[in-house]
């Protein structure tokens, strides 16, 4: 389901984590919804085709926001779609930069 990029940076940042014991040195939040405490419900409420694929915005039933909590990046591959990427609006990221500073921070 995701890019070989998108799984190698997440599977590093696991392997990097778990080296520093008890300590939080990785993501310390679910990437895939932006959140520590999730709802128990998520609705697509727009997909918007990008030159890429398609951006699809995604918005916990819980939360009362007014914009998306993600925005999953969705590629064309050899394989069918893949998760390129989660943007969070909220915070004005994306899951690979966040991945990329975790990475840089260990260092």
């Amino acid at each position: 389901m995701l890019t070989s990029e998108l799984a190698e940076a997440l599977t590093t940042d696991f392997d990097e984590a778990m080296a520093f014991g008890g300590q939080i040195a990785g993501l310390d939040f679910d990437p895939f919804v932006a959140a520590q405490d999730p709802c128990d419900e998520y609705t697509v409420r727009r997909v918007v085709e990008s030159p890429s694929g398609f951006d699809v915005e995604v918005q916990g039933d819980c939360t009362g926001l007014d914009q998306p909590d993600i925005i999953a990046n969705v590629i064309s591959a050899n394989e069918g779609y893949r998760f390129s990427n989660f943007r969070y609006p909220g915070s004005g990221t994306d899951l690979m930069s966040v991945l990329e500073r975790l990475r840089d921070s260990r260092r």
